[in-house]
């Protein structure tokens, strides 16, 4: 997801992608089939994971012991606090860090070891956030901006977070409709669209086309919003991590 910290909060790179890219596409083309469930949403922010990168990198020997302070500073309600705070920070976070994987690990082995970017499933709960309220967040904030109609959002958001979660498809259930309803309607436009002189051609063929190539995101995102994951890791989410302020981020 987004950054938290680095090189500003909610920086999420020139193109949408990830979790913000299901925001872009869900306000884009409000007449996209998603389903949203009540599971937490499995994310780490993008800076967290280039700092744990980073860390395990100079890991080995004398190196990983110069490099403490490469470890995520992440806060709440606020991401600086001083310069004495920020190192604290540093130190507890390149702890955080290795692990047990620094105290097992053998300076004359060179055997890759494998560590999993994901907070550690004993994270506070309140360092989440659930797809629904997901869901609601991204309808909410494009309604009131003006980026969609009102009616189209909350009728989306009522079949996406309640009847298609309670109806419980399978995924060849959820991708026939999705084909059947979204894609081919869209390509049977397109198709049409081309046929037309240019001078009759609809402005929006062009976007459409754009969106030709993504329009099956909610596929994607499918077996993710409706079931748990739960990570072992030695990646802690801090207790001031705010998920629901870093929800409106990935908003």
């Amino acid at each position: 997801g987004p950054s938290v910290q680095q090189p500003y909060e909610g920086w999420a790179g020139e193109k949408p992608s990830t979790i913000v890219a299901a925001a872009c596409l869900y306000l884009k083309f409000p007449y996209n089939i998603w389903c949203f469930g009540k599971e937490l949403v499995p994310f780490v922010p993008v800076d967290v994971v280039c700092r744990f990168v980073i860390a395990k990198a100079f890991q080995n020997n004398e190196v990983s012991r110069s490099h403490d302070n490469v470890g995520p500073t992440i806060a709440g309600s606020s991401f600086s606090e001083g310069e004495e705070d920020e190192k604290k920070d540093d130190i507890a976070s390149s702890d955080m860090l290795f692990g047990e994987e620094r105290r097992h690990s053998n300076p004359n082995t060179t055997n890759p070891i494998i560590a999993t970017v994901a907070w550690d499933s004993s994270s506070p709960p309140s360092s989440s956030f659930s797809w629904i309220a997901y869901a609601f967040s991204i309808t909410h904030l494009g309604a009131v901006c003006g980026h969609v109609n009102r009616v189209i959002a909350y009728a989306g958001l009522l079949l996406s977070t309640k009847l298609f979660p309670w109806l419980n498809f399978r995924i060849e259930t959820y991708l026939q409709l999705h084909s059947m309803f979204v894609r081919a309607p869209l390509d049977i436009f397109i198709n049409l669209c081309d046929r037309l002189p240019a001078l009759v051609k609809p402005r929006v063929t062009r976007d459409l086309k754009a969106l030709r190539s993504i329009i099956d995101l909610p596929l994607l995102f499918f077996p993710f919003a409706n079931q748990s994951f739960h990570f072992t890791s030695s990646l802690v989410a801090p207790a001031d991590f705010n998920g629901e302020r870093y929800m409106f981020s990935c908003a």
